[in-house]
C-alpha cells in the first residue's frame, strides 16, 4: 500500500509483550499515533492482514483482535475513515503506554 502519513486517533494503547494492544476510548485526551496506508488492492490485502491479526482462523479459535472502521486524523489535520485493529482481549493488568507511541515503548512495532 501507499502511505497516506502518520496519524492520529481516540484510542489507548496497551504493552502486551512483543507487540501492542489497541483498545477505543471515549476520553479525548487518550490519542494513539500510527500510520494509515490507502491499499493498492483491498480484496487481498485486508484477508492476507486478517490472518496476520489472527482473524478468522476457525470456528472454534477466539480472536484476539477484530478489525473495525474508526475515523483518524492525518498529520495534515485531515479526518478519514480507516480500518483499525481493535484487542478483544482482557486489558487488566496490562500496563499502558500512555505516550500512545509503541516506538517509544520497549518492544518494537507490530508490522505486516
Amino acid at each position: 500500500g501507499r502511505l497516506l502519513g502518520a496519524a492520529t486517533m481516540q484510542a489507548r494503547m496497551y504493552d502486551l509483550g512483543a507487540y501492542p494492544a489497541l483498545t477505543l476510548s471515549d476520553t479525548s485526551a487518550d490519542i494513539v499515533h500510527g500510520e494509515v496506508y490507502d491499499l493498492v488492492n483491498p480484496a487481498t490485502a485486508l484477508p492476507w492482514l486478517d490472518d496476520y491479526e489472527g482473524i478468522g482462523r476457525g470456528p472454534s479459535a477466539v480472536d484476539e483482535y477484530e478489525r473495525v472502521e474508526r475515523s483518524v486524523r492525518l498529520h495534515t489535520g485531515i479526518e478519514l475513515s480507516a480500518w483499525v485493529y481493535v484487542f478483544r482481549g482482557v486489558i487488566k493488568g496490562l500496563p499502558r503506554v500512555a505516550s500512545g507511541r509503541w516506538q517509544a515503548n520497549t518492544g518494537s512495532p507490530k508490522r505486516p
